[in-house]
């Protein structure tokens, strides 16, 4: 694009006379109207901005001959202004509606492209790892012509390697929660939930927390065991004093009829420790073979459980 020249204004007291004004907007709207016709492609790209560039000073510099004379005159000027404002309006719209928004999407398109070429290396580099592309934080400034692959590919690996220590971390210390909680003899299913504290705590307060839901459980089941036993007791001393009639037994100060209290029930944990399998598997063979029958008889419900 030729640059817009806009000549000088002969100016006089109101009286403006702008030399070529008709000859200029003729010119601008030719102008304008071959770029309104000219699609924008990755290949006029370079043309593309550089017009818009020549538009948008010839934009500027018109705006600022028309604020120079509207400084100096009077009389005629403000239909003279008016149409110097109408043609920036074209130079405006060709530049901002019709240039604009097809420079901005082969430019998002061209950003889009290259997103897609390095989401592929990142795949690649992934690979290598053995994790998930998914866990890098993509940098926009990486689509930036002005980007370079080496120095992005270095960041990527670097946020790969945190990721790997990360994860090495996380399965030293899951390991570490996992043989605590064997320590403390806790039940394997409700491992898991500790392991997720990890999440949000370090590993000595997840470990502090196991310790004090142990020694709170264990509190609670002495309680619960001492308060049965209570029970077991008193019903037991009032069955005691009770007299039998007939097959009846019947308290002396009230009359009710008292019921023996049934024998407490508990479960017993038999716990082997640092067996092999073969052994386990004698030690199983040896009760099935020797209790089985007398366990079925007495009632007794026996399984066994396996912690590896």
């Amino acid at each position: 694009m030729n640059e817009l020249v806009v000549k000088p204004a002969d100016v006089t007291p109101a009286s403006v006379e702008v030399p070529g004004v008709d000859e200029l907007e003729q010119y601008v709207d030719e102008m304008l109207a071959t770029y309104k016709k000219t699609p924008v492609s990755a290949a006029t790209l370079a043309q593309a901005k550089q017009a818009r560039t020549d538009l948008n000073k010839a934009y500027k510099g018109l705006g600022e001959t028309r604020r120079n004379i509207a400084d100096k005159v009077a009389g005629n000027w403000p239909d003279t202004e008016k149409r110097l404002k109408e043609i920036e309006k074209k130079i405006q719209s060709v530049s901002d509606g019709t240039l604009k928004p097809q420079i901005d999407e082969v430019v998002e398109a061209e950003k889009q492209d290259r997103k897609t070429l390095i989401l592929i290396e990142i795949e690649k580099i992934a690979t290598e790892y053995n994790l998930s592309a998914e866990k890098i934080q993509f940098d926009d400034k990486w689509l930036n012509k002005t980007a370079k692959w080496a120095e992005t590919e270095q960041t990527v690996r670097g946020q790969f390697e945190n990721i790997k220590n990360e994860v090495q971390v996380r399965e030293l210390q899951t390991s570490a929660v996992e043989a605590y909680a064997a320590e403390l003899q806790m039940d394997p299913a409700g491992v898991a939930g500790y392991v997720g504290q990890l999440d949000y705590k370090d590993l000595d307060e997840v470990k502090a927390s196991m310790k004090k839901d142990v020694k709170l459980a264990k509190a609670r089941f002495e309680a619960e065991r001492a308060r049965a036993q209570a029970d077991f007791d008193a019903k037991a001393k009032r069955a005691e004093q009770a007299t039998k009639i007939g097959n009846k037994l019947v308290d002396q100060e009230t009359g009710e009829i008292v019921e023996e209290p049934e024998a407490l029930k508990r479960t017993y944990i038999i716990q082997l420790s640092d067996i092999t399998d073969q052994q386990f598997a004698y030690v199983e063979q040896f009760i099935h073979n020797k209790f089985d029958k007398g366990f079925e008889a007495s009632g007794v419900a026996y399984k066994s459980v396996v912690q590896r």
